[in-house]
Protein backbone atom coordinates (compact mmCIF):
# COMPACT_ATOMS: atom_id res chain seq x y z
CA UNK A 1 0.00 0.00 0.00
CA UNK A 2 2.82 2.38 0.81
CA UNK A 3 4.88 1.56 -2.27
CA UNK A 4 3.82 4.65 -4.19
CA UNK A 5 5.41 6.85 -1.52
CA UNK A 6 8.54 4.75 -1.03
CA UNK A 7 10.87 6.79 -3.24
CA UNK A 8 9.57 10.30 -2.65
CA UNK A 9 11.90 13.23 -2.05
CA UNK A 10 12.71 14.15 1.54
CA UNK A 11 14.32 17.62 1.56
CA UNK A 12 17.90 16.55 1.27
CA UNK A 13 20.48 15.95 -1.43
CA UNK A 14 22.90 13.07 -1.42
CA UNK A 15 26.32 14.00 -0.01
CA UNK A 16 25.08 17.20 1.66
CA UNK A 17 24.37 17.87 5.29
CA UNK A 18 20.78 17.21 6.34
CA UNK A 19 18.76 20.19 7.47
CA UNK A 20 15.94 20.65 9.93
CA UNK A 21 13.62 22.28 7.37
CA UNK A 22 10.97 19.52 7.34
CA UNK A 23 10.85 19.34 11.13
CA UNK A 24 10.54 23.12 11.38
CA UNK A 25 7.67 23.22 8.88
CA UNK A 26 6.01 20.33 10.67
CA UNK A 27 6.16 22.21 13.98
CA UNK A 28 4.80 25.36 12.31
CA UNK A 29 1.70 23.54 11.11
CA UNK A 30 1.31 21.83 14.48
CA UNK A 31 1.41 25.31 16.04
CA UNK A 32 -1.20 26.52 13.55
CA UNK A 33 -3.41 23.59 14.54
CA UNK A 34 -3.14 24.66 18.20
CA UNK A 35 -3.81 28.28 17.23
CA UNK A 36 -6.94 27.14 15.42
CA UNK A 37 -8.21 25.51 18.62
CA UNK A 38 -7.39 28.60 20.69
CA UNK A 39 -9.08 30.87 18.13
CA UNK A 40 -12.27 28.87 18.40
CA UNK A 41 -12.15 28.51 22.19
CA UNK A 42 -11.16 32.03 23.21
CA UNK A 43 -11.68 34.17 20.08
CA UNK A 44 -10.12 37.63 20.67
CA UNK A 45 -6.46 38.04 19.85
CA UNK A 46 -6.07 34.38 18.88
CA UNK A 47 -8.78 34.70 16.25
CA UNK A 48 -7.29 37.96 14.93
CA UNK A 49 -3.79 36.50 14.61
CA UNK A 50 -5.11 33.30 13.05
CA UNK A 51 -7.14 35.25 10.50
CA UNK A 52 -4.14 37.29 9.34
CA UNK A 53 -2.01 34.16 9.02
CA UNK A 54 -4.85 32.49 7.10
CA UNK A 55 -5.24 35.36 4.65
CA UNK A 56 -1.49 35.79 4.18
CA UNK A 57 -1.21 32.07 3.50
CA UNK A 58 -3.98 32.16 0.90
CA UNK A 59 -2.40 35.11 -0.91
CA UNK A 60 0.95 33.31 -0.88
CA UNK A 61 -0.67 30.08 -2.08
CA UNK A 62 -2.27 31.56 -5.18
CA UNK A 63 0.43 34.09 -5.92
CA UNK A 64 3.26 31.54 -5.79
CA UNK A 65 1.28 28.78 -7.50
CA UNK A 66 0.34 31.05 -10.40
CA UNK A 67 3.86 32.44 -10.73
CA UNK A 68 5.53 29.01 -10.69
CA UNK A 69 3.05 27.61 -13.20
CA UNK A 70 3.43 30.51 -15.61
CA UNK A 71 7.22 30.32 -15.30
CA UNK A 72 7.01 26.62 -16.15
CA UNK A 73 4.95 27.38 -19.28
CA UNK A 74 7.42 30.09 -20.32
CA UNK A 75 10.28 27.65 -19.85
CA UNK A 76 8.52 25.17 -22.14
CA UNK A 77 8.30 27.82 -24.86
CA UNK A 78 11.99 28.65 -24.44
CA UNK A 79 12.84 24.97 -24.88
CA UNK A 80 10.60 24.74 -27.98
CA UNK A 81 8.02 22.52 -26.31
CA UNK A 82 4.91 24.21 -27.66
CA UNK A 83 2.02 21.74 -27.50
CA UNK A 84 1.50 21.61 -23.73
CA UNK A 85 1.71 25.37 -23.05
CA UNK A 86 -0.58 26.12 -26.00
CA UNK A 87 -3.16 23.66 -24.64
CA UNK A 88 -2.96 25.26 -21.18
CA UNK A 89 -3.29 28.76 -22.62
CA UNK A 90 -6.39 27.54 -24.47
CA UNK A 91 -7.72 26.18 -21.18
CA UNK A 92 -7.23 29.59 -19.55
CA UNK A 93 -8.92 31.38 -22.45
CA UNK A 94 -11.96 29.09 -22.24
CA UNK A 95 -12.19 29.70 -18.49
CA UNK A 96 -11.78 33.46 -18.78
CA UNK A 97 -14.01 33.82 -21.84
CA UNK A 98 -16.70 36.48 -21.51
CA UNK A 99 -15.64 37.81 -18.10
CA UNK A 100 -17.43 41.11 -17.49
CA UNK A 101 -19.60 40.75 -20.62
CA UNK A 102 -23.27 40.63 -19.64
CA UNK A 103 -24.41 38.62 -22.65
CA UNK A 104 -21.97 35.80 -21.86
CA UNK A 105 -21.43 35.99 -18.11
CA UNK A 106 -23.70 37.23 -15.38
CA UNK A 107 -23.79 37.90 -11.67
CA UNK A 108 -25.11 34.86 -9.86
CA UNK A 109 -27.28 35.88 -6.93
CA UNK A 110 -25.44 33.49 -4.62
CA UNK A 111 -22.05 34.80 -5.71
CA UNK A 112 -23.22 38.33 -4.92
CA UNK A 113 -24.27 37.24 -1.43
CA UNK A 114 -21.05 35.29 -0.86
CA UNK A 115 -18.71 38.13 -1.79
CA UNK A 116 -21.03 40.57 0.00
CA UNK A 117 -20.67 38.50 3.17
CA UNK A 118 -16.91 38.55 2.71
CA UNK A 119 -16.85 42.33 2.31
CA UNK A 120 -18.94 42.75 5.45
CA UNK A 121 -16.57 40.52 7.40
CA UNK A 122 -13.71 42.95 6.80
CA UNK A 123 -15.38 45.42 9.15
CA UNK A 124 -14.67 43.07 12.08
CA UNK A 125 -11.23 42.66 13.73
CA UNK A 126 -10.86 38.98 12.78
CA UNK A 127 -12.83 39.16 9.50
CA UNK A 128 -15.36 36.66 10.81
CA UNK A 129 -12.69 33.98 11.18
CA UNK A 130 -14.68 31.91 13.62
CA UNK A 131 -18.18 32.79 12.48
CA UNK A 132 -20.74 31.66 9.93
CA UNK A 133 -22.45 33.75 7.26
CA UNK A 134 -24.03 32.88 3.92
CA UNK A 135 -26.26 29.82 4.45
CA UNK A 136 -24.32 28.81 7.54
CA UNK A 137 -20.91 28.26 5.90
CA UNK A 138 -17.62 29.48 7.46
CA UNK A 139 -17.09 33.18 6.79
CA UNK A 140 -13.33 32.93 6.36
CA UNK A 141 -13.63 31.59 2.80
CA UNK A 142 -15.69 34.63 1.80
CA UNK A 143 -13.25 37.03 3.47
CA UNK A 144 -10.54 35.74 1.16
CA UNK A 145 -12.78 35.89 -1.92
CA UNK A 146 -13.58 39.52 -1.11
CA UNK A 147 -9.98 40.73 -1.43
CA UNK A 148 -10.14 41.57 -5.18
CA UNK A 149 -13.35 43.60 -4.63
CA UNK A 150 -11.67 45.47 -1.78
CA UNK A 151 -8.67 46.28 -3.97
CA UNK A 152 -10.26 46.91 -7.39
CA UNK A 153 -13.83 47.84 -6.50
CA UNK A 154 -17.12 46.06 -7.06
CA UNK A 155 -18.13 45.14 -10.60
CA UNK A 156 -19.20 42.21 -12.74
CA UNK A 157 -15.68 41.96 -14.15
CA UNK A 158 -14.02 41.84 -10.73
CA UNK A 159 -16.50 39.26 -9.46
CA UNK A 160 -15.96 37.03 -12.53
CA UNK A 161 -12.19 37.38 -12.45
CA UNK A 162 -12.08 36.50 -8.74
CA UNK A 163 -13.46 33.03 -9.42
CA UNK A 164 -11.73 32.70 -12.80
CA UNK A 165 -8.31 33.36 -11.29
CA UNK A 166 -8.88 30.71 -8.62
CA UNK A 167 -9.88 28.15 -11.23
CA UNK A 168 -7.05 29.02 -13.63
CA UNK A 169 -4.38 29.06 -10.90
CA UNK A 170 -5.69 25.70 -9.66
CA UNK A 171 -5.65 24.19 -13.15
CA UNK A 172 -2.12 25.44 -13.82
CA UNK A 173 -0.97 24.05 -10.48
CA UNK A 174 -2.56 20.69 -11.33
CA UNK A 175 -0.73 20.77 -14.67
CA UNK A 176 2.59 21.49 -12.98
CA UNK A 177 2.14 18.72 -10.40
CA UNK A 178 1.00 16.14 -12.93
CA UNK A 179 3.85 17.04 -15.24
CA UNK A 180 6.32 16.26 -12.46
CA UNK A 181 4.49 13.07 -11.52
CA UNK A 182 4.27 11.79 -15.12
CA UNK A 183 7.92 12.47 -15.94
CA UNK A 184 9.06 8.92 -15.04
CA UNK A 185 6.47 7.27 -17.30
CA UNK A 186 6.50 9.40 -20.49
CA UNK A 187 8.90 11.42 -22.57
CA UNK A 188 6.64 14.48 -22.91
CA UNK A 189 4.88 14.71 -19.53
CA UNK A 190 3.59 18.21 -20.27
CA UNK A 191 1.36 16.92 -23.07
CA UNK A 192 -0.09 14.20 -20.87
CA UNK A 193 -0.61 16.61 -17.99
CA UNK A 194 -2.36 19.20 -20.18
CA UNK A 195 -4.71 16.58 -21.67
CA UNK A 196 -5.62 15.35 -18.18
CA UNK A 197 -6.35 18.90 -17.06
CA UNK A 198 -8.49 19.43 -20.15
CA UNK A 199 -10.30 16.22 -19.24
CA UNK A 200 -11.77 18.02 -16.23
CA UNK A 201 -13.80 20.09 -18.70
CA UNK A 202 -15.55 16.95 -19.90
CA UNK A 203 -17.83 17.40 -16.90
CA UNK A 204 -20.74 19.72 -17.80
CA UNK A 205 -21.08 20.90 -14.21
CA UNK A 206 -17.42 21.90 -13.88
CA UNK A 207 -17.60 23.85 -17.12
CA UNK A 208 -20.93 25.39 -16.09
CA UNK A 209 -19.55 26.83 -12.88
CA UNK A 210 -16.72 28.55 -14.72
CA UNK A 211 -19.54 30.62 -16.23
CA UNK A 212 -21.84 31.03 -13.24
CA UNK A 213 -18.98 31.89 -10.85
CA UNK A 214 -20.07 31.05 -7.32
CA UNK A 215 -18.88 28.85 -4.49
CA UNK A 216 -20.13 25.65 -6.15
CA UNK A 217 -17.01 25.83 -8.37
CA UNK A 218 -14.60 26.01 -5.42
CA UNK A 219 -14.56 22.29 -4.48
CA UNK A 220 -13.50 21.17 -7.97
CA UNK A 221 -11.00 24.03 -8.27
CA UNK A 222 -9.39 23.40 -4.90
CA UNK A 223 -9.30 19.67 -5.59
CA UNK A 224 -7.32 20.46 -8.74
CA UNK A 225 -5.05 22.69 -6.67
CA UNK A 226 -4.60 19.96 -4.05
CA UNK A 227 -3.69 17.42 -6.74
CA UNK A 228 -1.09 19.78 -8.17
CA UNK A 229 0.43 20.66 -4.80
CA UNK A 230 0.47 17.04 -3.63
CA UNK A 231 2.20 15.66 -6.71
CA UNK A 232 4.73 18.53 -6.71
CA UNK A 233 5.46 17.80 -3.06
CA UNK A 234 5.58 14.06 -3.72
CA UNK A 235 8.11 14.26 -6.56
CA UNK A 236 10.12 17.44 -5.87
CA UNK A 237 10.02 17.49 -2.06
CA UNK A 238 10.53 21.25 -1.79
CA UNK A 239 9.62 23.17 1.40
CA UNK A 240 7.44 25.61 -0.52
CA UNK A 241 5.39 22.73 -1.97
CA UNK A 242 4.79 21.39 1.54
CA UNK A 243 3.63 24.80 2.77
CA UNK A 244 1.28 25.22 -0.18
CA UNK A 245 -0.14 21.75 0.38
CA UNK A 246 -0.90 22.51 4.03
CA UNK A 247 -2.61 25.78 3.13
CA UNK A 248 -4.74 24.06 0.49
CA UNK A 249 -5.78 21.39 2.97
CA UNK A 250 -6.74 23.99 5.56
CA UNK A 251 -8.94 25.84 3.08
CA UNK A 252 -10.62 22.61 1.94
CA UNK A 253 -11.56 21.92 5.54
CA UNK A 254 -13.27 25.29 6.00
CA UNK A 255 -15.16 25.88 2.80
CA UNK A 256 -18.35 24.86 0.99
CA UNK A 257 -19.26 21.34 2.20
CA UNK A 258 -18.01 19.23 -0.80
CA UNK A 259 -14.47 20.41 -0.06
CA UNK A 260 -14.53 18.29 3.10
CA UNK A 261 -14.33 15.14 0.96
CA UNK A 262 -11.07 16.26 -0.62
CA UNK A 263 -9.71 17.38 2.76
CA UNK A 264 -10.27 13.87 4.09
CA UNK A 265 -8.67 12.26 1.03
CA UNK A 266 -5.65 14.56 1.31
CA UNK A 267 -5.21 13.83 5.04
CA UNK A 268 -5.29 10.09 4.34
CA UNK A 269 -2.73 10.47 1.52
CA UNK A 270 -0.37 12.31 3.88
CA UNK A 271 -0.63 9.50 6.42
CA UNK A 272 0.21 6.91 3.75
CA UNK A 273 3.10 9.08 2.59
CA UNK A 274 4.46 9.30 6.15
CA UNK A 275 4.24 5.53 6.56
CA UNK A 276 5.87 4.98 3.16
CA UNK A 277 8.74 7.33 4.01
CA UNK A 278 9.91 5.32 7.03
CA UNK A 279 8.77 1.82 6.08
CA UNK A 280 11.67 -0.57 5.58
CA UNK A 281 14.41 2.00 6.17
CA UNK A 282 17.59 1.08 7.94
CA UNK A 283 18.60 2.97 11.08
CA UNK A 284 21.51 4.56 9.23
CA UNK A 285 19.35 6.21 6.54
CA UNK A 286 16.32 6.83 8.71
CA UNK A 287 16.73 10.47 9.82
CA UNK A 288 15.77 12.38 6.62
CA UNK A 289 12.83 10.07 6.00
CA UNK A 290 11.71 10.30 9.61
CA UNK A 291 11.87 14.10 9.38
CA UNK A 292 9.84 14.00 6.19
CA UNK A 293 7.26 11.78 7.89
CA UNK A 294 7.08 14.24 10.78
CA UNK A 295 6.28 17.00 8.30
CA UNK A 296 3.58 14.88 6.65
CA UNK A 297 1.93 14.25 10.00
CA UNK A 298 2.18 17.95 10.91
CA UNK A 299 0.35 18.88 7.71
CA UNK A 300 -2.20 16.14 8.36
CA UNK A 301 -2.79 17.34 11.93
CA UNK A 302 -3.47 20.88 10.73
CA UNK A 303 -5.91 19.70 8.05
CA UNK A 304 -7.74 17.42 10.48
CA UNK A 305 -8.05 20.11 13.16
CA UNK A 306 -9.36 22.76 10.76
CA UNK A 307 -11.78 20.29 9.21
CA UNK A 308 -12.91 18.99 12.58
CA UNK A 309 -13.65 22.44 13.93
CA UNK A 310 -15.47 23.34 10.73
CA UNK A 311 -17.60 20.19 10.77
CA UNK A 312 -18.27 19.64 14.46
CA UNK A 313 -18.28 23.14 15.89
CA UNK A 314 -18.73 25.78 13.20
CA UNK A 315 -20.68 24.58 10.20
CA UNK A 316 -24.45 24.76 9.95
CA UNK A 317 -25.50 21.22 10.86
CA UNK A 318 -28.28 21.10 8.26
CA UNK A 319 -25.66 21.04 5.49
CA UNK A 320 -24.40 17.69 6.82
CA UNK A 321 -27.77 16.06 7.52
CA UNK A 322 -28.97 13.05 5.57
CA UNK A 323 -32.23 13.84 3.82
CA UNK A 324 -35.25 11.95 5.12
CA UNK A 325 -36.27 10.82 1.64
CA UNK A 326 -32.87 10.97 -0.04
CA UNK A 327 -32.61 7.20 -0.25
CA UNK A 328 -35.43 7.24 -2.79
CA UNK A 329 -33.26 9.22 -5.20
CA UNK A 330 -29.91 7.42 -4.89
CA UNK A 331 -30.23 4.80 -7.63
CA UNK A 332 -31.84 7.05 -10.22
CA UNK A 333 -29.48 9.93 -9.49
CA UNK A 334 -26.30 7.87 -9.77
CA UNK A 335 -27.48 6.76 -13.21
CA UNK A 336 -28.44 10.28 -14.29
CA UNK A 337 -25.19 11.92 -13.23
CA UNK A 338 -23.33 9.57 -15.51
CA UNK A 339 -25.50 10.01 -18.57
CA UNK A 340 -27.93 12.89 -18.61
CA UNK A 341 -27.52 16.47 -19.81
CA UNK A 342 -27.12 19.08 -18.43
CA UNK A 343 -26.46 17.75 -14.94
CA UNK A 344 -24.20 14.83 -15.80
CA UNK A 345 -20.98 14.61 -13.87
CA UNK A 346 -18.92 12.82 -16.51
CA UNK A 347 -20.69 12.81 -19.89
CA UNK A 348 -17.57 12.88 -22.09
CA UNK A 349 -15.92 10.31 -19.85
CA UNK A 350 -18.98 8.25 -19.01
CA UNK A 351 -17.83 4.94 -20.48
CA UNK A 352 -14.26 5.44 -19.30
CA UNK A 353 -15.42 6.44 -15.79
CA UNK A 354 -17.68 3.42 -15.44
CA UNK A 355 -14.95 1.09 -16.74
CA UNK A 356 -12.37 2.52 -14.31
CA UNK A 357 -14.69 2.24 -11.32
CA UNK A 358 -15.68 -1.32 -12.16
CA UNK A 359 -12.10 -2.47 -12.81
CA UNK A 360 -10.91 -0.82 -9.61
CA UNK A 361 -13.66 -2.19 -7.40
CA UNK A 362 -13.08 -5.64 -8.89
CA UNK A 363 -9.46 -5.46 -7.73
CA UNK A 364 -8.02 -5.66 -11.25
CA UNK A 365 -6.11 -2.38 -10.91
CA UNK A 366 -3.91 -1.29 -7.97
CA UNK A 367 -4.96 -1.04 -4.36
CA UNK A 368 -4.78 2.75 -4.68
CA UNK A 369 -7.41 2.61 -7.40
CA UNK A 370 -9.64 0.55 -5.12
CA UNK A 371 -9.47 3.22 -2.44
CA UNK A 372 -9.94 6.07 -4.93
CA UNK A 373 -12.94 4.36 -6.50
CA UNK A 374 -14.53 3.79 -3.11
CA UNK A 375 -13.94 7.45 -2.33
CA UNK A 376 -15.48 8.55 -5.67
CA UNK A 377 -18.57 6.40 -5.14
CA UNK A 378 -18.97 7.65 -1.55
CA UNK A 379 -18.66 11.27 -2.69
CA UNK A 380 -21.40 10.75 -5.28
CA UNK A 381 -23.70 8.88 -2.90
CA UNK A 382 -23.23 11.43 -0.09
CA UNK A 383 -23.81 14.27 -2.55
CA UNK A 384 -27.19 12.77 -3.30
CA UNK A 385 -28.14 11.76 0.22
CA UNK A 386 -27.11 14.94 2.07
CA UNK A 387 -29.98 17.38 1.92
CA UNK A 388 -27.73 20.44 2.41
CA UNK A 389 -28.94 23.80 3.59
CA UNK A 390 -31.68 24.03 0.97
CA UNK A 391 -33.04 20.56 1.72
CA UNK A 392 -33.10 19.47 -1.94
CA UNK A 393 -30.85 16.43 -2.01
CA UNK A 394 -31.99 15.30 -5.44
CA UNK A 395 -30.86 18.47 -7.23
CA UNK A 396 -27.46 18.77 -5.57
CA UNK A 397 -25.28 16.79 -7.95
CA UNK A 398 -22.80 19.67 -7.97
CA UNK A 399 -21.70 18.51 -4.52
CA UNK A 400 -19.97 15.59 -6.25
CA UNK A 401 -17.73 17.72 -8.50
CA UNK A 402 -14.57 17.12 -6.37
CA UNK A 403 -14.65 13.56 -7.73
CA UNK A 404 -14.05 14.80 -11.29
CA UNK A 405 -10.39 15.93 -11.07
CA UNK A 406 -9.48 12.86 -8.99
CA UNK A 407 -11.13 10.44 -11.41
CA UNK A 408 -9.72 12.15 -14.50
CA UNK A 409 -6.21 12.13 -13.01
CA UNK A 410 -6.41 8.43 -12.13
CA UNK A 411 -7.74 7.43 -15.56
CA UNK A 412 -5.20 9.64 -17.32
CA UNK A 413 -2.31 8.17 -15.38
CA UNK A 414 -3.36 4.61 -16.28
CA UNK A 415 -3.75 5.46 -19.97
CA UNK A 416 -0.33 7.11 -20.09
CA UNK A 417 1.59 4.57 -18.01
CA UNK A 418 0.12 1.62 -19.91
CA UNK A 419 0.57 3.14 -23.37
CA UNK A 420 4.30 2.38 -23.14
CA UNK A 421 3.42 -1.31 -23.17
CA UNK A 422 1.72 -0.95 -26.53
CA UNK A 423 3.40 -0.88 -29.89
CA UNK A 424 3.83 2.54 -31.46
CA UNK A 425 0.81 2.10 -33.74
CA UNK A 426 -1.48 1.18 -30.86
CA UNK A 427 -0.06 3.89 -28.65
CA UNK A 428 -0.73 6.64 -31.18
CA UNK A 429 -4.26 5.39 -31.76
CA UNK A 430 -4.86 5.54 -28.00
CA UNK A 431 -3.55 9.09 -27.83
CA UNK A 432 -5.56 10.23 -30.85
CA UNK A 433 -8.74 8.73 -29.42
CA UNK A 434 -8.08 10.33 -26.01
CA UNK A 435 -7.47 13.78 -27.53
CA UNK A 436 -10.48 13.44 -29.83
CA UNK A 437 -12.74 12.45 -26.93
CA UNK A 438 -11.67 15.50 -24.94
CA UNK A 439 -12.04 17.85 -27.92
CA UNK A 440 -15.49 16.54 -28.90
CA UNK A 441 -16.74 16.62 -25.33
CA UNK A 442 -15.63 20.22 -24.83
CA UNK A 443 -17.18 21.25 -28.14
CA UNK A 444 -20.48 19.64 -27.15
CA UNK A 445 -20.36 21.27 -23.73
CA UNK A 446 -19.78 24.74 -25.15
CA UNK A 447 -22.92 24.59 -27.28
CA UNK A 448 -25.06 22.64 -24.84
CA UNK A 449 -28.38 23.89 -23.40
CA UNK A 450 -26.46 24.95 -20.29
CA UNK A 451 -25.26 27.99 -22.23
CA UNK A 452 -27.61 28.51 -25.13
CA UNK A 453 -31.05 28.03 -23.59
CA UNK A 454 -30.63 27.77 -19.84
CA UNK A 455 -33.29 29.92 -18.21
CA UNK A 456 -31.13 30.68 -15.18
CA UNK A 457 -28.64 32.33 -17.51
CA UNK A 458 -31.38 34.52 -18.98
CA UNK A 459 -32.56 35.57 -15.53
CA UNK A 460 -29.00 36.22 -14.42
CA UNK A 461 -28.32 38.47 -17.40
CA UNK A 462 -31.55 40.38 -16.78
CA UNK A 463 -30.68 40.93 -13.13
CA UNK A 464 -27.15 42.02 -14.07
CA UNK A 465 -28.50 44.66 -16.45
CA UNK A 466 -30.93 45.87 -13.82
CA UNK A 467 -28.06 46.24 -11.36
CA UNK A 468 -26.11 48.29 -13.90
CA UNK A 469 -29.05 50.60 -14.51
CA UNK A 470 -29.55 51.13 -10.78
CA UNK A 471 -25.87 51.95 -10.32
CA UNK A 472 -26.10 54.37 -13.26
CA UNK A 473 -29.04 56.14 -11.67
CA UNK A 474 -27.17 56.47 -8.38
CA UNK A 475 -24.08 57.89 -10.07
CA UNK A 476 -25.85 60.29 -12.43
CA UNK A 477 -28.03 61.75 -9.66
CA UNK A 478 -25.34 61.86 -6.99
CA UNK A 479 -27.45 59.95 -4.47
CA UNK A 480 -26.45 59.23 -0.88
CA UNK A 481 -26.21 55.45 -0.58
CA UNK A 482 -26.77 55.50 3.18
CA UNK A 483 -30.06 57.33 2.81
CA UNK A 484 -31.38 55.64 -0.31
CA UNK A 485 -34.31 53.31 -0.94
CA UNK A 486 -34.89 51.07 -3.94
CA UNK A 487 -38.58 50.45 -4.62
CA UNK A 488 -38.67 47.45 -6.91
CA UNK A 489 -41.86 46.47 -8.71
CA UNK A 490 -41.76 43.21 -10.66
CA UNK A 491 -44.44 40.75 -11.74
CA UNK A 492 -42.03 37.90 -12.51
CA UNK A 493 -41.21 35.83 -9.45
CA UNK A 494 -37.91 34.64 -10.90
CA UNK A 495 -36.32 38.09 -10.90
CA UNK A 496 -37.62 39.37 -7.59
CA UNK A 497 -34.44 38.71 -5.65
CA UNK A 498 -32.72 41.99 -6.49
CA UNK A 499 -31.87 42.38 -2.79
CA UNK A 500 -29.46 39.43 -3.13
CA UNK A 501 -27.45 41.38 -5.70
CA UNK A 502 -27.54 44.56 -3.65
CA UNK A 503 -25.74 42.76 -0.80
CA UNK A 504 -22.66 43.00 -3.00
CA UNK A 505 -23.19 46.10 -5.14
CA UNK A 506 -25.06 48.44 -2.78
CA UNK A 507 -25.13 46.94 0.73
CA UNK A 508 -26.09 50.23 2.42
CA UNK A 509 -29.18 50.77 0.29
CA UNK A 510 -32.64 49.80 1.57
CA UNK A 511 -34.47 47.46 -0.81
CA UNK A 512 -38.26 47.14 -0.77
CA UNK A 513 -40.12 44.77 -3.08
CA UNK A 514 -43.40 46.36 -4.17
CA UNK A 515 -46.16 43.78 -4.22
CA UNK A 516 -48.77 46.38 -5.18
CA UNK A 517 -48.20 49.51 -7.27
CA UNK A 518 -50.26 51.63 -4.87
CA UNK A 519 -48.07 52.36 -1.87
CA UNK A 520 -47.43 55.38 0.32
CA UNK A 521 -44.99 57.68 -1.42
CA UNK A 522 -43.56 58.74 1.92
CA UNK A 523 -42.07 55.32 2.50
CA UNK A 524 -39.15 56.97 4.30
CA UNK A 525 -37.26 60.20 4.21
CA UNK A 526 -34.50 60.32 1.64
CA UNK A 527 -33.88 59.46 -1.99
CA UNK A 528 -35.74 56.84 -4.00
CA UNK A 529 -34.96 54.76 -7.04
CA UNK A 530 -38.08 53.20 -8.49
CA UNK A 531 -37.42 50.25 -10.78
CA UNK A 532 -40.34 48.54 -12.49
CA UNK A 533 -39.83 45.40 -14.52
CA UNK A 534 -42.79 43.63 -16.04
CA UNK A 535 -43.66 40.85 -18.46
CA UNK A 536 -46.56 42.96 -19.64
CA UNK A 537 -47.00 46.67 -18.87
CA UNK A 538 -46.32 48.75 -15.80
CA UNK A 539 -49.58 49.53 -13.96
CA UNK A 540 -50.83 53.05 -14.55
CA UNK A 541 -51.19 53.61 -10.78
CA UNK A 542 -47.44 53.31 -10.38
CA UNK A 543 -46.80 55.92 -13.08
CA UNK A 544 -49.43 58.21 -11.58
CA UNK A 545 -47.81 58.09 -8.13
CA UNK A 546 -44.17 58.28 -9.13
CA UNK A 547 -44.22 60.00 -12.51
CA UNK A 548 -43.17 59.06 -16.01
CA UNK A 549 -40.13 56.81 -16.50
CA UNK A 550 -36.78 58.48 -17.13
CA UNK A 551 -35.12 55.42 -18.63
CA UNK A 552 -36.42 52.51 -20.69
CA UNK A 553 -34.22 49.50 -21.39
CA UNK A 554 -35.01 46.49 -23.54
CA UNK A 555 -33.88 43.29 -21.82
CA UNK A 556 -34.21 40.69 -24.54
CA UNK A 557 -34.85 40.35 -28.25
CA UNK A 558 -38.25 38.88 -27.51
CA UNK A 559 -39.19 41.95 -25.41
CA UNK A 560 -40.27 39.65 -22.63
CA UNK A 561 -38.61 41.85 -20.01
CA UNK A 562 -38.72 45.61 -20.15
CA UNK A 563 -37.35 48.04 -17.60
CA UNK A 564 -39.89 50.83 -17.90
CA UNK A 565 -39.05 53.04 -14.97
CA UNK A 566 -36.03 54.18 -13.06
CA UNK A 567 -36.86 57.55 -11.56
CA UNK A 568 -35.41 59.50 -8.67
CA UNK A 569 -37.62 61.28 -6.17
CA UNK A 570 -36.63 63.58 -3.34
CA UNK A 571 -39.56 63.69 -0.90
Amino acid sequence: MVGLFKDTQVFYQSGKKNTDIPVTIGWIFAFLACLEILAYTYKGVFSIVASWIWLAGMVYLFGSSFWLSVSDLVNDFKNKRYIAPVLMIAFCVITFWGAGITGIRWVDYEAAQEIGAGLSSWSTPDRGYMSLSFWGYPTRQYAFLAIPSLVFGKSLLVLNVTFDFIFIASALSMYRGLKSFLAPVMESPGIGASIIVFGVFTSPLVLLYTRVCEQAMLPSAFTMLAIGCFFSYLRDGKPADAVRLGIVGGFLGAMYTPGLATAGLLAAALVFKAIGAVSGRSRKEMKPYRDSAFLDLGLCLYIVVVTGISVVLLREKSSLTIGATAQNYVSTTIISILTEDPYGLFRGLTIVAIAYLLLSLAGILTVYDVYLSIWVVLVIVMAVMMKGVNGNSYVSIQRATPAIPVLVSAVGYHVISNSKRLKNFGKWIAWILACAAVAVSIAINLVSPIYSKNISKERGIIQTRIVREIKRAIKENGLDRENLTLLYYVDNVYIKNIYDYMKYFEPKMTVAIIESPIINKAFKDGDYIIAAISDATIPADLVQIYGEPTKAVLFSDTKQYLLEMITVNNP
